[in-house]
Parts: C-alpha cells; sequence; structure tokens
C-alpha cells in the first residue's frame, strides 16, 4: 500500500512539473533553395491574448540544435517562445553561421523567413526579440544585431566570442540599446 503511495505521489508530481513546460515543435522553413530547420518551444499562452517574448537560439560551430537545446533557455524563461536553430555545414562539414555579410547571406534570410513565420503562428511581441548565442553562434547574433536594426528593441546578445570581432565594433551597425556579452579568458 505504501508503495503504491509513493508511485502514485511520483506520478502525481511529475504531472505536475511537466505541466508548465512547453512543448517543443521541429519547424522547417524552405530558405535559398535549402531546408533549414529549428527546435521551436513555444507556451500555450503565445497563440493568444497579450504578445510573448521571443529567444532566437544559435549553436556554437559544430554543435547542433539537438545539442544546444540542452542549455534550456526555455526552462528558464517559460513564458517566452525560444527557437534554436540548426546551422548550415561550413568549413570542415560542420555546421555553423555566417559571421559576416555576402555568400547570399543564407543565416540572415534564414531569420527573416523564420521571424515571419513565427510571428504568423504566434502572438510575438515585437519590443522583446533576443538573440543569443555560443561562440560562432555568438557572433552571428552578433551580425543579426547589426544587420537587422528593425522591428522593435535591438536584440541583446550573449555570445562567448571577442566582441572586438563583432561586425558592430568595426563601425557599422551601430544601434542603441544594451547588450550583454560574454567571454573568459579561454575562449
Amino acid at each position: 500500500m505504501r508503495t503504491r503511495l509513493t508511485h502514485l505521489g511520483v506520478v502525481g508530481l511529475l504531472l505536475i512539473l511537466g505541466a508548465g513546460v512547453a512543448s517543443a515543435e521541429v519547424m522547417r522553413w524552405q530558405v535559398g533553395g535549402e531546408m533549414r530547420e529549428a527546435i521551436v518551444y513555444a507556451p500555450a499562452a503565445s497563440r493568444g491574448g497579450g504578445g510573448v517574448p521571443l529567444v532566437l537560439s544559435f549553436h556554437g560551430y559544430g554543435d547542433n540544435m539537438q545539442n544546444f537545446q540542452h542549455t534550456k533557455v526555455h526552462v528558464a524563461w517559460p513564458d517566452a517562445i525560444v527557437v534554436y536553430f540548426q546551422g548550415l555545414e561550413t568549413r570542415g562539414g560542420l555546421p555553423g553561421w555566417q559571421v559576416e555579410r555576402g555568400g547570399g547571406d543564407p543565416d540572415l534570410k534564414l531569420v527573416d523567413v523564420a521571424l515571419a513565420s513565427l510571428r504568423e503562428m504566434y502572438n510575438v511581441d515585437d519590443d522583446r526579440i533576443y538573440a543569443t548565442g555560443f561562440s560562432n553562434g555568438g557572433m552571428f547574433a552578433y551580425l543579426l544585431w547589426a544587420e537587422r536594426p528593425g522591428g522593435g528593441s535591438p536584440p541583446p546578445s550573449l555570445g562567448a566570442a571577442r566582441a572586438a570581432e563583432a561586425p558592430f565594433s568595426r563601425g557599422r551597425g551601430a544601434r542603441s540599446g544594451g547588450a550583454l556579452f560574454g567571454s573568459g579568458s579561454r575562449d
């Protein structure tokens, strides 16, 4: 009897804890002849009511969206729509992101297409769109910040990359608004 009550209690606790977590959905977009994808976590409230924050998240070079979702931004901010994008194969055949304009701007175009699609599906608050990334993904978040100034406040970026190499540090994309940069001595 005691074992049954314990099992019932554990199952009930798991149901309660799982109720507030957004479900994951893989979304795909055709961009410049390539099928691009991302894992999207969206709270139930994002389809109606007031605007919901949007976080665009970019993995580092050689990583992937499946692994990068374990940074758990969606758990830390369950009221936000969090999108973990998948990069294209780059040098060495590993996935990554563009860090400068050019080459057809495949990743900038991905964000443009994905953002339009997300705005159609969800009630995105244009004043609370953020970008974050690690290493090469952080550098892309900087590029995105410099090259896509419209559509609400500038997206703060946390990226483990040297800000001195970012596009806006070379006189391009000067923006008002806040940014958070993180880097360690071994980055």
